[in-house]
């Protein structure tokens, strides 16, 4: 495990081993929320979800996994499936949509996730044509993550945590639970189920 960079209280930390995976997951209890995010590869319709990296986020904190070591350790690959296909542990996505369609291509099935940024920021105001989690960070708390320079990107996953707070609360100002729980967020897993079955039949 190595720290890459820690500025303005944004500390990113690579996992290179099933043990420091283990470590992190290990750490996180079930009562306490964890904040994913997928790093996709855009090649063409079929490879679109691959996966490139994955970034874990507490508050100011990133851990990240370079996916390629989930061909290269089957350790590591069980351990992360485990913990993100057990529904006790609650996750905040970023575009979970296309989290599971890339994962579903490790066979790994998704539970837990109780709230896409995304989504949600698309609710809130749909007037946009996309919604970067970086954007979003300007927008809703005011920091620009970019400023940490070439880090910025990966640092913007620390303020996951913080943008869930805020969307989760305007959400409920304008009465759109009941929109995003019920139905965008089921929405979200039946259009991934399509893609999937899309890609199949393609193939």
């Amino acid at each position: 495990e190595g720290i890459l960079e820690t500025s303005s209280n944004v500390e990113i930390t690579s996992i290179n081993s099933a043990k420091e995976l283990k470590n992190l997951l290990d750490s996180i209890k079930e009562d306490e929320i964890s904040y994913w995010n997928f790093d996709i590869i855009h090649k063409d319709f079929y490879t679109k979800t691959a996966i490139k990296e994955i970034y874990i986020a507490a508050d100011y904190k990133v851990y990240t996994l370079d996916i390629d070591i989930l061909d290269k350790d089957e350790n590591f690959f069980k351990i992360l499936k485990s913990f993100l296909e057990d529904e006790a542990f609650k996750k905040v996505c970023y575009d979970s949509k296309n989290a599971y369609t890339a994962l579903s291509k490790y066979e790994i099935n998704l539970q837990g996730a109780i709230f896409d940024i995304m989504v949600a920021a698309y609710l809130i105001d749909a007037s946009k044509g996309d919604y970067p989690l970086v954007t979003l960070i300007n927008e809703y708390l005011g920091e620009d993550p970019m400023s940490l320079g070439a880090q910025g990107a990966v640092a913007a996953n620390g303020y996951m945590a913080k943008l869930y707070e805020i969307l989760k609360r305007k959400l409920h100002e304008e009465e759109m639970d009941e929109l995003f729980y019920d139905m965008e967020l089921t929405l979200t897993k039946v259009l991934s189920s399509m893609e999937v079955l899309g890609f199949k039949v393609d193939r």
